[in-house]
């Protein structure tokens, strides 16, 4: 994971805008805005419900519990706190977990359900003006022992696939140019 870092933080400066300073304090750019769920929050949905689920386990990510995240997966995921926890390595900005899920709709087929959300980001402007970026995302779940649980982990695996992708690309291209510089110093000489 130490290599991971300067890649890491490169995407997530691409993933997400900073905030500049000129040395007065004022903002000169965009900045994100943390949109942290809360109890209550998650509260409002109905305690047997596949809404209630993903939401939970969407806190349960923003407060990087991977021990309280891992028990809303269904057990023929597989999913352990240390593989959540690798994934939460990534970071919130990385992994969007600063955006508020809002539930737009479940569609419920048996003990199987699909909770459809869109991932709210809110970006604050120099000016006060506020942008807020939605994308629309999917979460399959199953009823398991009386209990709504996740079927899979298609969220987290893929962002963690693309920035995996990134760190090798970027690490085979650090070795090239390694390799091409050698041969140089030794001419050098």
């Amino acid at each position: 994971m130490r290599r991971l870092g300067p890649v890491l933080a490169l995407v997530a400066t691409l993933a997400a805008s900073g905030c500049g300073d000129l040395g007065t304090g004022e903002q000169t750019e965009r900045t994100d805005e943390p949109q942290f769920l809360s109890k209550q929050d998650v509260a409002e949905y109905a305690p047997d419900s596949p809404a209630r689920t993903v939401v939970a386990w969407w806190r349960a990510l923003q407060f990087e519990s991977p021990d309280v995240a891992q028990r809303h997966y269904a057990a023929p995921v597989g999913m352990t706190r240390l593989k959540l926890a690798r994934q939460l390595n990534y970071g919130p900005g990385l992994l969007n977990l600063e955006a508020r899920p809002d539930v737009s709709d479940v569609i419920r087929f048996g003990d199987r359900a699909t909770v459809f959300v869109l991932l709210t980001q809110i970006q604050r402007h120099p000016n006060g003006r506020e942008e807020r970026q939605r994308v629309a995302r999917s979460f399959n779940l199953v009823l398991e022992d009386g209990e709504w649980k996740l079927s899979d982990n298609r969220y987290l695996n893929r962002i963690t696939r693309v920035a995996k992708a990134l760190v090798d690309a970027e690490r085979r291209k650090q070795e090239r140019e390694g390799n091409r510089q050698g041969p140089e110093r030794e001419r050098g000489r």
